[in-house]
């Protein structure tokens, strides 16, 4: 099964935005995997208690984590990714009421320090996805079945990608 994951979940948009693009997964049957970075632009945002009730009770949803901000976390300091990692598992149990298992990290990047951090947290790294664009294209030539799919749905470019997706996923 593929993983759809729904990158830099930061908040940005309304509830009817992000309900919108869910009802799609829902209709399909599919599990869209919210990717969760609590802050956008490094900006906090805790006002958005309909979004998190939305993600907490609406079905289809696998809730994991991004990161606190989109970092390179493959280039942080150990303490400082510590720091990071620790206030998103917090903030995702206070708002969310669970703690994520899977990091998702942006840019798909890595590093030996991010796995200790990973380690530290009891989360598995994820790194292996190819963008909602290139599985559409190549899905068009020939059947093509990554371990993950990512887009964004802040990204109207993205998104006009969406149903042809979930099309293409139904056919897996």
């Amino acid at each position: 099964m593929i993983i759809v994951r729904s990158d830099d979940f930061d908040f940005r948009l309304n509830v009817d935005q992000y309900a919108k693009a869910h009802q799609k997964f829902i209709d399909a049957n599919l599990t869209e995997t919210a990717v969760i970075q609590f802050t956008n632009d490094n900006r906090v945002n805790f006002n958005k208690q309909a979004i998190f009730d939305y993600l907490k009770t609406s079905p289809n949803y696998d809730i994991q984590f991004h990161g606190w901000s989109h970092a390179r976390y493959d280039e942080m300091e150990f303490d400082d990714m510590v720091r990071d990692v620790a206030a998103s598992m917090a903030c995702s149990k206070r708002f969310l009421g669970a703690y994520p298992t899977v990091w998702y990290p942006p840019r798909n990047c890595y590093s030996p320090t991010m796995q200790k951090v990973a380690d530290v947290f009891g989360l598995r790294i994820d790194t292996e996805a190819v963008g909602i664009r290139e599985f559409v294209e190549k899905n068009r030539i020939e059947r093509f079945e990554p371990h993950a799919v990512y887009f964004h749905i802040w990204n109207h470019a993205e998104m006009e990608y969406l149903d042809e997706m979930i099309r293409c996923l139904k056919k897996l």
